[in-house]
C-alpha cells in the first residue's frame, strides 16, 4: 500500500512496512541520489510558516512521518496495525535489511555524542551494519572538505543527523555533488530514536531496578509525552484549517 496524505500543506507518504523495504532495496540500485526526510512534527509545524522551507522538503523523493502525532487525523492506530510505516522505528527497519546486504552508510552531524550513541546503538540492534566513518561538521569547516570525505568512502547510504531547517537545506544543496545511492535525514528524529533505548538512570542501576525503569517508568514518560505532542498537533492542525478558511 502507498499514498500520499496532506498534513498541513506537506504531501507526507504512507508506505507499507513491505513496500518501504522493497522502496530502499530499488534506491540502493540506482545510480544517482535518492533523498528521505524522515519528518518531526517541528519540521511540519515550521514547513507551514516557511514556504520556501516547504519547496526545499518537497525536493525528497520521499517524506516519511517520523512521529505518530502527525498522524491523528489519519486513524494512526488502524494505520500502525495494518503495517504501515508511523515513525522513526523505518530507519531500523532500513538498518535490519542492509546489515547482511554488504551495504554500507556514513554519517555526517553536528553533535558529535549523538552521533556516537547511534552509531552505538545501530551496532549493537544490527551487529553486520558496515559504518565507514562520521563527520562531525561545525561553523568552522568547509562544506566542500565535508563532501569530499563522503565521496572519498563512497557509500551507499549518507545518514545526516543535523538540526531542521539546515540539514534539509544542506541535503538539497550537495545532493549533485555527492557520490551515495540514498542520503536519508533523521536529525528531527534523532533524540526520540535514541531515548527509546536510553539506559537507566544511575540510581536505579545501583539499586539493580533497570528493568523497573524500561518496562514502567520510561514507558509512562514516553507515553505522557505523546499524548501531549498529539494534543498540541491537534490544535496546530486546527489553527492552520482557520487559516485556510476550511
Amino acid at each position: 500500500m502507498e499514498a500520499k496524505v496532506n498534513i498541513m500543506g506537506l504531501d507526507v507518504d504512507l508506505i507499507s512496512t513491505d513496500l518501504f523495504t522493497r522502496r530502499m532495496e530499488e534506491y540502493l540500485t540506482n545510480d544517482y541520489l535518492n533523498l528521505i526526510f524522515i519528518l518531526s512534527t517541528t519540521m511540519v509545524y515550521d514547513a507551514m510558516e516557511n514556504e520556501a522551507y516547504k519547496e526545499t522538503l518537497s525536493k525528497a523523493d520521499m517524506l516519511i512521518p517520523g512521529e505518530e502525532a502527525m498522524l491523528t487525523e489519519f486513524h494512526v492506530d488502524a494505520l500502525r496495525e495494518t503495517g504501515i510505516v508511523t515513525n522513526y522505528r523505518c530507519m531500523y527497519q532500513m538498518l535490519d535489511a542492509i546489515k547482511d546486504d554488504n551495504k554500507t552508510m556514513y554519517l555526517v552531524g553536528v553533535d558529535e555524542l549523538e552521533m556516537k550513541r547511534f552509531m552505538k546503538l545501530s551496532k549493537e540492534l544490527f551487529p553486520g551494519i558496515n559504518i565507514l566513518g562520521a563527520y562531525c561538521v561545525s561553523e568552522e569547516i568547509n562544506m566542500e572538505l565535508v563532501v569530499n570525505e563522503i565521496n572519498g568512502a563512497y557509500p551507499d547510504i549518507l545518514t545526516v543527523i543535523m538540526n531542521s531547517p539546515e540539514q534539509e537545506n544542506w541535503i538539497v544543496e550537495n545532493s549533485a555533488k555527492i557520490n551515495a545511492k540514498l542520503c536519508i535525514g533523521i536529525g528531527g528524529v534523532i533524540k526520540k530514536m535514541l531515548e527509546e533505548y536510553k539506559e537507566a538512570p544511575v540510581l536505579f542501576r545501583k539499586l539493580g531496578l533497570e528493568a523497573v525503569y524500561s518496562k514502567h517508568i520510561k514507558k509512562a514518560i514516553i507515553k505522557l509525552r505523546k499524548l501531549w505532542q498529539n494534543r498540541i498537533f491537534e490544535r496546530k492542525v486546527e489553527h492552520y484549517k482557520n487559516k485556510k478558511g476550511e
